[in-house]
């Protein structure tokens, strides 16, 4: 699940992996709000934005054993609130880089751009969402701040520390905020946050371990088939 702006071809580095296809099947769609999801119209609710990817993902759930959720930036929340509606059907939740700490929501000056009247029309649909989101990012996430706790799903959460967009410091959050026992947290020196996008093994990586966790590794170094 992408962030704020973003599409569905985000992971499409990922999403051609070999080994990766090997063992997973993928679903990536664009949110609410952008590409063919209604490009333009804003929706800043977590709970809309979680609710209307349930619905889509419902029919490919049924057919799974394993159900891994991605989510980057603001994908990150989003993915772990689909967790939270529906624990019985999401099995493991993996977190990058994410926009989830509602006291340290970085603002940027050109943003206003998406908002004055005058100038918001010359900004692209994504952008504008996007600015619409933001502004509503510090609301969803204190809405969600004591709810994270309940968490039952496991969740791996992973966050480069040169992240120049979204502060390193939500590390700090998940590590407070989720429960201990079920959530691992990662921290990777000297990567920023498009990471998933410039350095796609580290998160090939991460995928790999999170599967292998329940499928069993075959000692080939490969992810086990399922």
């Amino acid at each position: 699940m992408h962030g704020a702006p973003g599409s569905n071809d985000n992971f499409s580095k990922l999403m051609k992996d070999s080994v990766l296809n090997d063992v997973a099947n993928w679903i990536s769609v664009d949110r609410l709000g952008y590409g063919f999801s209604g490009l333009g119209k804003s929706e800043e609710s977590i709970q809309i934005q979680s609710e209307s990817l349930l619905d889509v993902f419902e029919p490919f759930i049924k057919k799974t054993p394993l159900v891994v959720l991605i989510g980057w930036s603001y994908g990150g929340p989003i993915v772990s609130k689909m967790a939270l509606d529906k624990p019985n059907k999401i099995d493991h939740v993996i977190m990058l880089a994410p926009a989830i700490d509602p006291e340290i929501e970085r603002f940027f000056a050109l943003g206003k751009f998406a908002q004055w009247k005058l100038t918001r029309w010359f900004v692209p649909k994504p952008l504008r969402v996007a600015q619409d989101e933001k502004l509503q990012h510090v609301q969803e996430l204190k809405a969600l701040e004591n709810q994270w706790k309940e968490l039952i799903v496991p969740v791996t959460n992973i966050h480069g520390t040169k992240d120049d967009l979204v502060p390193y410091e939500n590390i700090y959050f998940v590590g407070e905020k989720f429960p201990n026992k079920t959530t691992d947290t990662l921290s990777i020196d000297n990567v920023g946050h498009l990471f998933p996008v410039s350095q796609p093994e580290l998160t090939r990586k991460l995928i790999i371990e999170v599967i292998q966790r329940y499928v069993g590794d075959n000692s080939t170094n490969e992810p086990s088939k399922y």
